[in-house]
């Protein structure tokens, strides 16, 4: 999935150790287009695949309550498997990034 490739190729730059974030900065700009375009998704065989490349891009941005709130709404669409479990672990991780606490 090209979208998948393209999250993982400017994450890849973004964890570079010589990566400093700038205010027109190229790599926030090109994960806010691909979670835009993993969050449009509107179908259904491949809503999985695309919201762990939402839930990817988000978890780079920074993005933890907006993930919380998105999580809580669509958790129930995503079916049970791999792909669910991948992205549970990027919420984890924002909710631990965030300092939520259990509701």
């Amino acid at each position: 999935m090209k979208l998948a490739r393209s999250c993982e190729e400017i994450r890849k730059k973004q964890n570079a150790k010589w990566y400093y974030p700038s205010k027109n900065d190229e790599v926030i700009g090109t994960l806010e287009e691909i979670m835009n375009e993993a969050l449009e998704y509107k179908g259904s065989r491949l809503k999985d695949r695309y919201a762990l490349q939402a839930a990817r891009a988000m978890f780079s941005l920074g993005r933890f309550k907006e993930m919380k709130k998105w999580w809580k709404e669509i958790k129930t669409e995503i079916a049970d498997g791999p792909i669910k479990t991948s992205i549970e672990g990027y919420v984890a991780g924002a909710w631990k990034a965030a300092d939520f606490t259990a509701e």
